[in-house]
């Protein structure tokens, strides 16, 4: 029986380790046929646009993990308060969560479908 992963990637720029960490491990849940899908939020909007960079360490992992279809998107309203919102929305897109939670992640909304939330 696979399991559902969200990994939610709230880090800033000086955090590589950690969104380095989120993006192996979703890559790990998928290979071994969980579900998986990474968001990012908050300051870690920023990591979208940098992880499109093909000089940047992590765009490797960034470009497996994309083209597996595990990015679910970059919180719209986080992006537009840490100004990565052309950034975000041309590396992953942009997505909107319920009017509760002021339109970010819906990680309580993830919780009750059965995903176990991962914060990085």
């Amino acid at each position: 029986m696979s399991k559902q992963h969200a990994f939610i990637i709230f880090s800033g720029a000086n955090e590589t380790g950690r969104v380095f960490h989120a993006l192996t491990y979703a890559k790990q849940a998928h290979a071994r046929g969980d579900v998986a899908q990474i968001y990012f939020g908050a300051e870690g909007t920023y990591w979208p646009g940098a992880l499109t960079n093909s000089a940047y360490p992590m765009h490797p992992l960034f470009t497996e993990v994309k083209q597996a279809n595990l990015i679910a998107g970059a919180c719209q309203p986080c992006a537009m308060a840490f100004d990565n919102v052309d950034s975000a929305e041309q590396a992953c897109g942009l997505i909107q969560g319920p009017v509760a939670s002021y339109g970010q992640i819906d990680v309580l909304g993830l919780k009750d479908a059965g995903w176990r939330v991962w914060l990085f």
